[in-house]
């Protein structure tokens, strides 16, 4: 990492890998992130609410396209990005996502208390266990 020795902060151009332990406090952090998904035309991307925990990204879904195409090809990629302090900042998640099927998991992951910002009921709940998750951090000018 090249820093200005009279600041102690990155420069404007370079490009931080962020730990994965401040990956997960990033994600925990925010409460919207895009999962991207392979579908049947390539790949799809979703806005989705979610909620991280037990090292483990938890949505809910509607039924319809998104969930069939999780179900098909299980593999995805999920991205959440910010800004701290003129800081961006973006997280990548990519693992294997499955519908939770008991309730006690449900329970324990506390996916069942989130509130979505879209309209639609989703009583389908999924889980993105993780493979990967890698962070970048720069600095905004």
């Amino acid at each position: 990492m090249t820093a200005d020795p009279s600041h102690d902060t990155p420069t404007a151009h370079t490009i931080e890998e962020v730990p994965e332990t401040e990956c997960w406090e990033l994600l925990a952090g925010e409460k919207l992130g895009r999962l991207a998904v392979l579908a049947k035309d390539g790949v799809d991307i979703y806005p989705v609410n979610y909620v991280v925990s037990n090292g483990a990204v938890y949505f809910r879904s509607a039924p319809g396209q998104k969930l069939v195409d999780v179900t098909a090809s299980p593999f995805v990629a999920f991205e959440v990005d910010g800004v701290h302090e003129r800081r961006r900042w973006s997280v990548v998640v990519r693992g294997d996502a499955e519908r939770l099927a008991f309730d006690s998991e449900i329970h324990a992951s506390g996916i069942a208390l989130l509130k979505s910002q879209a309209p639609t009921e989703k009583w389908n709940y999924v889980r993105i266990s993780p493979k990967t998750i890698t962070g970048r951090r720069f600095t905004s000018r």
